[in-house]
């Protein structure tokens, strides 16, 4: 009985729930809430340059060559409990000469997003889209408003 013991604690520090559906099992993941525009490399010419806004807060980057991964992405970080809003999102894809490859503009509805779990800190709103070079700004998951 001396080994089984320290078994039988366990439950006592693991804690007790009469079910399943009580426990929150957290993963530790952090994140932002957001808009988050990806591309696929494949889709733009090398050292395009891609400006995203959404709301009032914008970000930039250059496409740059040599990572393994087929997409990038540019996310624009919102605040933290900025809730279920619709948020204007514009795109500007500027080739390494200046010139316009895509303009476009949509409205997104920021999601919940419960990366850890439900129950489980962060909880984050994001939106995704999906820059295309014909296409412009398409949804990642679920309809965007033009404009």
């Amino acid at each position: 009985m001396r080994r089984l013991a320290p078994l039988l604690l366990i439950p006592v520090l693991v804690g007790y729930s009469s079910s399943p559906e009580d426990v929150a099992i957290c993963t530790q993941k952090g994140g932002s809430s957001g808009v988050t525009v990806g591309w696929d490399r494949d889709d733009f010419p090398r050292a395009a340059t891609f400006r995203v806004c959404a709301g009032e807060r914008c970000e930039q980057a250059e496409w740059t060559a040599g990572a393994d991964m087929p997409m990038d992405a540019l996310l624009v970080e919102m605040d933290e409990d900025i809730g279920g809003i619709t948020v204007p999102v514009r795109l500007t894809v500027t080739s390494p000469r200046g010139e316009r490859i895509v303009e476009d503009s949509a409205r997104v509805r920021l999601r919940e997003d419960h990366i850890n779990g439900r129950g489980c800190d962060p909880v984050l709103w994001t939106a995704g889209l999906t820059a295309h070079p014909e296409k412009g700004l398409v949804p990642a998951d679920g309809p965007a408003e033009r404009g």
